[in-house]
């Protein structure tokens, strides 16, 4: 009779073999085969096409309104300020009053000034009677040639006088004209610097200054290298048939409204050789009132148009280590980073040399998640490019 031990040792033999057939089993499966990896998904991007077009030749730059004349207005004789006959800011016309200064002494200079003159006449008269009746009686030995030429020196004299007296008159009246102080062109007054019982002083008080603000100027720098191209275009405008000329724009600053346009008027004769630019002015209508002295602005020299330029947005322009690149999308909605060569910017678009011909379709905005081959979801549907 076998014991209970015997017993626990079969029954645990028996679960043995059991397991491990279970593994053997296991074993001999083979292994599930693994998934293959999804492709990565296109990556939404914004593009534009290249457009072949003529594209602007400008140069942009920064300058000031400056009036055409300005002058500060300073007594030419001494007096007394008896009235200012216009208002600070106002608008003038050229020979208007702008004020008035003591006339008293200065009419009783020119009565007194009349009255020599008249005696200096009264004299000359007499001495031309008497020069006459001389030249009568000379003939007749009843007076000698030395007497006649005395005569005749003292009219020389008489005339000599009432010439120099006219002048002294002449000069009085001038000084009586200048108690009037009027405009000397067309223009707008600043502030009054004297008032009236005021004494001012001849040519040194400063009154008012009077600036000219229609038509008006701006002045502006350019680089001298561009100097070239800009004289090229200048003369070129001047021997037009049609009379045009340079064309120049400007926006003052903090001004929203559209560009003043007007005509390039000077050109220095020398260029400065601290700062290597060449200055410049340009004329402009000023009815408005848009441009004021000493305002900066926005300058636009326009010389020229260029034909049949490779234009893209500069937005599709990126910096890679061996310079500036776009993203060229293919037919097969993948990419491609293609080196271009950039000429110049012109209102938000790059004038391209070589790289990208007109036509090829450029991405403009989402080029952080490309790379070389990457396809591409093209979000914009304004039609400006090929879906």
């Amino acid at each position: 009779m076998r014991s209970p031990m015997w017993k626990a040792w079969t029954v645990m033999s028996a679960a043995g073999l059991f397991v491990a057939a279970e593994l053997l089993v296991i074993g001999c499966e083979k292994p599930a085969a693994t998934a293959a990896p999804s492709a990565p998904p296109p990556v939404p991007v914004v593009v534009a096409t290249a457009e072949q077009a003529d594209a602007p030749v400008l140069i942009r730059t920064i300058g000031v309104v400056q009036s055409k004349a300005s002058v500060v207005m300073k007594p030419q004789v001494t007096g007394r300020v008896a009235a200012v006959l216009a208002e600070e800011g106002a608008e003038v016309k050229a020979g208007q009053a702008l004020a008035r200064l003591d006339e008293a002494m200065f009419k009783a200079a020119v009565a007194q000034a009349e009255g020599a003159l008249g005696q200096s006449k009264a004299l000359a008269l007499d001495a031309h009677n008497l020069e006459a009746r001389n030249k009568s009686v000379l003939a007749s030995a009843a007076l000698s040639q030395r007497e006649y030429e005395e005569a005749q020196a003292k009219v020389a004299a008489a005339d000599a006088l009432v010439a120099a007296k006219q002048a002294d008159l002449d000069a009085t009246r001038l000084n009586l004209e200048y108690c009037t102080i009027s405009a000397p062109f067309d223009g707008r007054l600043g502030q009054f610097l004297v008032k009236p019982g005021a004494i001012v002083k001849s040519s040194e008080t400063e009154m008012v200054e009077v600036s000219q603000i229609d038509p008006i100027d701006a002045a502006f720098n350019v680089p001298e290298e561009r100097f070239p191209a800009i004289r090229e275009a200048y003369l070129a405008s001047a021997a037009d048939p049609m009379g045009r000329s340079l064309r120049v724009e400007v926006v003052p600053s903090g001004d929203t409204g559209a560009p003043i346009v007007g005509k390039a008027s000077f050109i220095d004769t020398k260029v400065d050789t601290d700062t290597g630019t060449i200055r410049l002015k340009a004329t402009f209508d000023n009815s408005d009132k848009r441009l004021w002295p000493g305002r900066f602005v926005n300058v636009t020299l326009v010389l020229g148009v260029e034909p049949g330029c490779v234009q893209i947005p500069d937005s599709a322009i990126q910096a890679t280590q061996s310079g500036p690149g776009v993203f060229v999308v293919k037919q097969d909605q993948t990419v491609e980073v293609r080196g271009v060569s950039v000429r110049r910017s012109v209102d938000g678009k790059s004038i391209i040399d070589k790289g990208v011909s007109a036509g090829e379709v450029v991405v403009t905005d989402g080029q952080l998640r490309l790379g070389p081959g990457a396809k591409v979801q093209i979000k914009n549907t304004d039609g400006g490019a090929r879906r």
